[in-house]
């Protein structure tokens, strides 16, 4: 199935989509967004929505709240598959949102500590999980993370890096804070969606590009950072890590019998080529 199919037809004709999450998940000013994201919408009770490529679940959660009926396409099966037995690892989540991967990952056996730049997302994360749980405010690349040396066994950074324009200072702060041998666990956008949607642009380079939507009558830009496959293997290695695996699943079970419609062109077996997946390994 082609991305172009979710990310520009399909997701503009279902009600919460990717690209509102996107005022919410992008990580500048992130308190004020949820509300505003659902109020270009018009949301109101009893609407059947669908969230795209979720990510933190923030909207998902707030429009339940209202009274909306709402499902989730979510990568956080395709993440929990890649980290595989977590039980007794110490774990980062870094940009943890509401802490919907942080709850998996905990359930699972894990020591986990979150991280993210938003307090609304923080207060969201612990009505969640209850108080007790760790988790801290900041930001990956604008100041170093708060914790020592090789704290970590893993770290993950779910639907973070492509809403950052440089690479270098997080993902040193990531390499830093596991341990030799730890495995940093990544999904971004797949860089093939740029490709579809711009056609005359150049695939090869880092850029930035926006989109323009209008939400009940108000507008609304998202910005993200395109990088070709190369850019981000490179920027991987130079940070010290190994690349153990590149993954472009297909959709997690169940998916075809919550979403009939959207997913009745895509083959058995297909990958759902909207993000892109990677396990890197801390140098030893």
């Amino acid at each position: 199935m082609l991305a172009r199919d979710w990310y520009y037809t399909e997701r503009r004709r279902v009600g919460i989509d990717s690209a509102v999450a996107s005022l919410y998940d992008r990580h500048d000013n992130s308190d004020s967004r949820a509300n505003a994201a659902l109020t270009m919408l018009g949301l109101k009770p009893g609407w059947r929505v669908a969230d795209i490529g979720c990510g933190n679940g923030v909207l998902a959660c707030e429009a339940a709240a209202m009274g909306a009926d709402v499902d989730a396409i979510d990568v956080s099966p395709a993440m929990l598959a890649l980290a595989g037995d977590v039980a007794g690892k110490r774990i980062l989540d870094a940009g943890c949102g509401a802490g919907p991967l942080f709850a998996e990952l905990r359930d699972r056996g894990a020591i986990v500590t979150g991280i993210d730049p938003s307090a609304k997302m923080l207060e969201l994360a612990r009505r969640r999980l209850d108080e007790g749980v760790t988790l801290n405010q900041g930001a990956l690349g604008s100041d170093p993370l708060p914790y020592p040396d090789a704290t970590f066994d893993d770290a993950i950074a779910c639907l973070v890096l492509h809403y950052l324009q440089d690479w270098t200072a997080p993902l040193a702060e990531l390499r830093r804070v596991l341990v030799p041998g730890g495995r940093l666990i990544v999904a971004v956008n797949h860089p093939f969606v740029y490709k579809l949607l711009y056609p005359d642009a150049s695939y090869s380079l880092i850029a930035e590009y926006s989109e323009d939507y209008t939400f009940s009558g108000k507008s609304a830009v998202l910005t993200y950072w395109h990088r070709p496959l190369h850019a981000m293997t490179a920027a991987f290695t130079a940070a010290g890590f190994r690349i153990s695996v590149i993954s472009e699943p297909p959709p997690a079970p169940g998916a075809r019998e919550r979403f009939p419609d959207e997913l009745a062109t895509l083959p058995t077996g297909a990958s759902f080529l909207c993000f892109l997946f990677f396990v890197l390994e801390a140098a030893q």
